[in-house]
């Protein structure tokens, strides 16, 4: 399922707290107000989350990741190749990180993985 159908689907959750607010503010009922503000604020709570979600889903999809000899690399319109990135975080997180040199290969300071060329 995707972010699009997600949201359209509490797009329509929405309409209907609203037609259900409506319904509640009409009758007086106390316990349907209840459950309204308890839907109405369940509600609030998942649109956040989305708002969160679409930001991840920006975030990955600014990178053009090929994954190459153990490693995930940027791959840019012209051909370059700009990282490497940590194929843990980036597997696993979404997190684009770079891997830093050392003395027996490269180390994530994020999640601390050691890799090393492939040959």
């Amino acid at each position: 399922m995707d972010i699009k159908t997600i949201t359209e689907g509490f797009s329509a959750v929405r309409e209907l707290i609203e037609l259900i607010t409506k319904l509640g503010e009409e009758t007086n009922n106390l316990a349907l107000q209840r459950a309204i503000l308890e839907l109405d604020k369940k509600n609030y709570f998942l649109e956040k989350e989305i708002l969160e979600l679409k930001k991840e889903l920006d975030k990955r999809e600014q990178f053009n990741m090929e994954f190459i000899d153990n490693y995930y690399w940027d791959v840019k319109e012209d051909g370059t190749k700009v990282g490497p990135y940590c194929p843990a975080c980036w597997d696993g997180d979404g997190k684009a990180v770079r891997m830093q040199k050392g003395a027996f290969g490269d180390l994530c300071p994020v999640c601390y993985i050691k890799t090393s060329k492939k040959g």
